[in-house]
Parts: structure tokens; C-alpha cells; sequence
């Protein structure tokens, strides 16, 4: 059933009442979470036009932040679109910056006086400035206090819209939020309590799904309700916490089996029932962020090929084609095609009609890949391989079978929105290193910067990246280079040994605020990565907050360190900052965008 905002699920102040937020727009409100005793916070809503006007609290006192992180979370995908993006600026917590400017969600716990019960929920702040509570689930446990909604969320790829799942003790439910229409949809509320699996959501246009001990899920987002999905033959007794979705969001993967041991993998989709996949049982291993891989499994753009990684004494990637009937799957890192000491193959992504393969061998300590080379696969209808291309060449070997490359893993694998192919921070044993893309045409490695010891900020600003890079020399470079990587980086800022560029916040028509560190304090400033202008909004030194927010007009929002408490304020170009009035105690800004 659909359920209007009730007390306890906070949007606005007028219940049920659909949030008045455009995205893009500029934001007419200052969200600042003030410190108290025991790690909790206060938030505090101010005007931004006029500071000195306050909206209250809206009910957010004595709140603690959690951690908070979305389903199917790696490294290599963090910067695709469909995503939010991991912010850890939040002390002891973090944030996810939503796509499109729609704004950040936070997650909390606030105490309740009198008892050592807690309410635990979500936070949003808007496009507009404004915090807003989502949320609120009662604690579970003999005194109330574990947490109900612990599992990384699912975040609509078009929408302000997530969702998330409680725990068993709490019901074992599943929940749609659609955060600018108001509105909480309780999706399993015919259904007993459900053991829901971390990590296995996903939710389309048009419908999502959901991962369970039990089975997994599916539902249409133009009806109520959620159905179990049949399967062929007998149920399958475990599934693995990971969703694969195509392109063009018509179909989803999963593997389920009788045991890890022994996983298969399905096809799903919006109707009917699973279709196996797979033909041989294999060994799964989910990818986390601390083992930096890219997902386990994958799904051409029309869902009609899948991929999937297997994982014991190696790693190894297969392929077939998702139709009934169709032949065995394809061994694509075997021996084959490539020599019996590469057995790390981390790295499966569908890029237009192409699979890309990263092949090389495991570092132990690490868990991540050196000897390594990147090649694009063709696939022919069934899955099959018609034709290898080795695109990254640092081995020097051009046809089957393929030897050790040169490449690491190690500094960082990204794939990019608008470039087809993918960026490779290169650390070197030696204290320097290479930042390098990757292009899928085959035309062969591209250098964008020779000497980039550390990869310490990677921001997009429009058509432009920006990126902060350590020199083995010690300084540090601030770089701009157009998203497509159609053009070498342009230096827009140069810093000496012992500085650092840090806490990026986007501001109005192109800029990027940024925090300027120096040993003797900070200066905050912004870059345009167009043009290429800078420009100081303080000229004093000082040490700001752990956050920066955007504010009306193109300015900032933090707040100033103090021997005791903060100053929370903004800055404007040109302008003398401009004091909240608030006590002189600590805390930070609560960023939207």
C-alpha cells in the first residue's frame, strides 16, 4: 500500500505534503549539525539569504550519524551514472551524494530520553539546503537499541527515490522512499518477515528487486506489493548479495545454488520466471571495497549476454549467451587463451558491445592485481569468444595465448560515464607512478600524467574532471581534463611539499569550492576547470570543518575551528563572510551538494 508521511516518517513539515525541491536550483537553506555531549548532534536550519532567520530544529536533536552505503558499491563502478556517490566527510560516518544534484542522504541514530531505547533513520538534504528526516524505526533488542536498517540501500537511477530493508527482528521488511513526492511505499507488507541479504537490491524505472535467504523478490513501481520470483525445478537454498542490471534495465543476474560451493547464475526479469543461465556450478566470492574488485557478475546492454566471475584458487571469468537452450558457457581467462600463471581476472564490465576483462595475477597481501593487462572481448550470440584485443599491450603479446603484463591495480580502476574504456591510476614500487587510460578501440595505452605518485581527489564539474595528484617530488598538481579524455590535462593549481587540496564541494555555474591546506592552516577557495580562473573566498588562514556546503549565490558554507567550538558562516566572492548565529561549539555543515 502507499502510506502517506505519518509521524514518525518525517519529510516536511506538513505531513504526507510532496518536498518542493528542483535539482540544480540554488539552495535557499544552511543545514548545520551542532555538537553535544556523547557524539550526538543537533541540526540547526537557517535561511541563507538572510542568516539570521531559523527554521528550528525540525525535530532533528540529539541524533547520532551511522554510516551509511548503497548495494553493489565497488570501486571500479563508483563513477557511472545510475550511482551516488560515497562521501566520508561526515566524522564517524558519511553521506551519499545522490545523482543530479538531488542532494545527500545520511543515516542516524537519536536516543530517546528516559530509556536506553533509540530511534534509528534517514536523513535527506535536498537540492534546497533543507535537512530533512525521511524516517524514523523504532530500535529492536531487549532495550531497543540495535539498529533495524543497517544494509547498504538501493538508489533509483533517474529518481530521488531508494530502497532499503529492515532487519529480521524488525520485521524483515522492504520499503520504498521516493523522497520528492513524500512518500514511503511498504512493499512486503502481505508477506511474513523476510532475512534480507546486504547488498542485494536494485531498483530500475520502472521496477526493482530484492535478495533474501528466502528467495528473490521483484516488484512493479506502478503497483503495490512485491512477488517472490519462481524458479525452475528446485529452489535454490543460498543466493549471493549481488544484482547484475542491463542497460537498458529489462533484465537482472543473479547467482544462487545449492552453496557458495556451488553457485548458478539467472536471468530475471519484470514477469515470468528465472531462467538458469548457467550450465557447470562455480565457486562465488562477493566483491567488497576492501577486496578491489569490480562486480562478480554482469549483463550486456540488452540483457541478452551474461558474464560472471568464479573464484577459488583463481579467478576466472565465463560467458554465455541469457537465451533458453543456448550451449555451454565460455571459459574467457582459461588456459586457452592465456598462460596458467595469470589466475586474477577482478575486472568484468560491459562497455557498448564490448566486454572488458582485466587478466593478471593476484597479489596476495593486497588482494589486488599486478602482471596484469586490459582486453576487449567480442562475443558472438552465444556467448562464445570470436576475437581478443589486448588493449593495454604492456606484454608486448598480441594473440592467444596471452603472458604477463605490467599493469597494477593497486592506485585505483575506474570506469568513466562519457569515456569508453578505463582510467588506471598506476602505482609504482618506487614512490612514483602513472595516471593512464585505457581506450577500448584498441589504439593503445594513453599517458595523461607521467608522474602521479598519489591519486587524492577525482571530482566531475560538467564536462571537466578534476583531479588533485601527488608528484613523486612531493608537490601536489590540481588537474583539469574533459570527460571524454579527448584533450591532455591542463595544470590549474600548483602546491609545494606539505600542502594538499581536500574537501571538493561543487558550487553555481562551473565552480569547485575547495580547502587549501597548509601546515600553518587552510584557505578556502575555488576553481573554475573550464576556464581555469581561481579565486580566494577567505584570505586568512584558518582550519575550517570536516564539510563544505553549497550556498545561495555561488558561495559556502563551513564553519572555523576554534581552540573551543566553531564559527559557522559563508563566503561569498568579494564579500566579507557572513557569521550563523550560533554557539561558539563544534560541528560541521550537513552538505547537500
Amino acid at each position: 500500500m502507499m502510506i502517506e508521511i505519518l509521524p514518525l516518517l518525517l519529510l516536511t513539515a506538513s505531513q504526507g505534503t510532496p518536498v518542493d525541491v528542483t535539482p540544480l536550483g540554488e539552495p535557499a537553506f544552511l543545514s548545520i549539525a551542532t555538537e553535544r555531549a556523547n557524539g550526538l548532534h543537533d541540526v540547526r536550519i537557517f535561511e541563507s539569504s538572510d542568516v539570521t532567520s531559523s527554521l528550528g530544529s525540525r525535530g532533528l536533536e540529539g541524533i547520532r550519524f551511522l554510516p551509511i552505503d548503497f548495494a553493489g558499491h565497488t570501486r571500479l563502478t563508483e563513477m557511472l551514472p545510475g550511482r551516488p556517490r560515497l562521501r566520508t566527510d561526515v566524522p564517524g560516518a558519511g553521506r551519499l551524494e545522490l545523482e543530479g544534484n538531488w542532494g545527500s542522504l545520511y543515516r542516524y541514530e537519536r536516543p530517546l530520553s528516559g530509556s536506553k531505547a533509540s530511534v534509528f533513520g534517514y536523513l535527506w538534504v535536498g537540492p534546497d539546503g533543507e535537512a530533512r528526516s525521511v524516517l524514523e524505526r523504532p530500535g529492536t533488542g531487549p532495550e531497543g537499541n540495535l539498529d533495524p536498517t543497517p544494509f547498504p540501500i538501493a538508489v533509483g537511477p533517474t529518481s530521488p527515490s531508494f530502497l532499503f530493508t529492515t532487519t529480521i527482528e524488525d520485521g524483515g521488511e522492504l520499503f520504498e522512499v521516493h523522497l520528492a513526492r513524500g512518500t514511503v511505499q511498504l512493499r512486503t507488507g502481505s508477506l511474513p518477515p523476510i532475512d534480507w541479504l546486504a547488498g542485494g537490491l536494485a531498483l530500475c524505472s520502472s521496477w526493482g528487486s530484492a535478495l533474501a535467504s528466502e528467495g528473490a523478490l521483484r516488484f512493479d513501481r506502478s503497483s503495490p506489493g512485491a512477488e517472490f520470483v519462481p524458479f525452475p525445478g528446485a529452489q535454490p537454498v543460498w543466493f549471493a548479495n549481488e544484482l547484475a542490471t542491463s542497460a537498458d534495465e529489462t533484465a537482472m543476474l543473479l547467482a544462487a545454488g545449492n552453496s557458495p560451493a556451488q553457485a548458478e547464475t539467472y536471468r530475471v526479469l519484470p514477469t515470468g520466471s528465472a531462467q538458469l543461465v548457467s550450465s557447470l556450478p562455480f565457486a562465488w566470492e562477493s566483491p567488497t571495497l576492501a577486496v578491489p574488485a569490480g562486480p562478480s557478475l554482469a549483463l550486456s546492454g540488452d540483457g541478452s549476454l551474461a558474464a560472471w566471475r568464479s573464484a577459488s584458487s583463481t579467478r576466472e571469468i565465463w560467458t554465455k549467451s541469457t537465451a533458453t537452450g543456448t550451449g555451454s558457457e565460455q571459459n574467457l581467462t582459461g588456459d586457452t587463451y592465456f598462460v596458467d600463471t595469470l589466475d586474477d581476472a577482478p575486472v568484468i564490465l560491459f562497455q557498448l558491445s564490448s566486454l572488458l576483462v582485466l587478466v593478471g595475477e593476484r597479489e596476495p597481501l593486497t588482494q589486488t592485481t599486478e602482471g596484469a593487462d586490459l582486453f576487449r572481448v567480442e562475443l558472438a550470440a552465444d556467448g562464445s569468444p570470436t576475437s581478443f584485443t589486448n588493449l593495454s599491450g604492456t606484454s608486448g603479446n598480441g594473440q592467444v595465448p596471452f603472458t604477463r603484463g605490467e599493469l597494477k591495480t593497486e592506485g585505483g580502476l575506474f570506469a568513466l560515464a562519457d569515456y569508453d574504456g578505463l582510467l588506471l591510476h598506476q602505482s609504482d614500487s618506487g614512490g612514483g607512478g602513472r595516471l593512464l587510460a585505457i581506450p577500448a578501440d584498441g589504439s593503445g595505452l594513453v599517458t595523461i600524467l607521467d608522474d602521479a605518485r598519489e591519486l587524492e581527489l577525482f571530482e566531475q564539474v560538467g564536462d571537466r574532471f578534476v583531479w588533485s595528484i601527488r608528484t613523486s617530488a612531493g608537490p601536489q598538481l590540481l588537474l583539469s581534463s574533459p570527460t571524454a579524455l579527448d584533450a591532455p590535462p591542463v595544470v590549474l593549481s600548483s602546491l609545494p611539499e606539505g600542502t594538499q587540496f581536500t574537501r571538493p564541494a561543487a558550487a553555481e555555474q562551473g565552480w569547485l569550492s575547495l580547502v587549501v591546506g597548509f601546515p600553518g592552516g587552510e584557505l578556502l577557495s575555488q576553481v573554475h576547470p573550464s576556464s581555469g580562473q581561481k579565486r580566494l573566498l577567505d584570505s586568512k588562514l584558518r582550519f575550517y570543518g570536516p564539510t563544505i556546503g553549497r550556498s545561495l549565490g555561488g558561495g559556502v558554507s563551513a564553519n572555523v575551528i576554534l581552540p573551543r567550538g566553531s564559527v559557522y558562516g559563508l563566503w561569498y566572492p568579494g564579500r566579507p563572510a557572513e557569521r550563523v548565529p550560533l554557539p561558539k561549539v563544534p560541528g560541521f555543515h550537513l552538505p547537500g551538494n
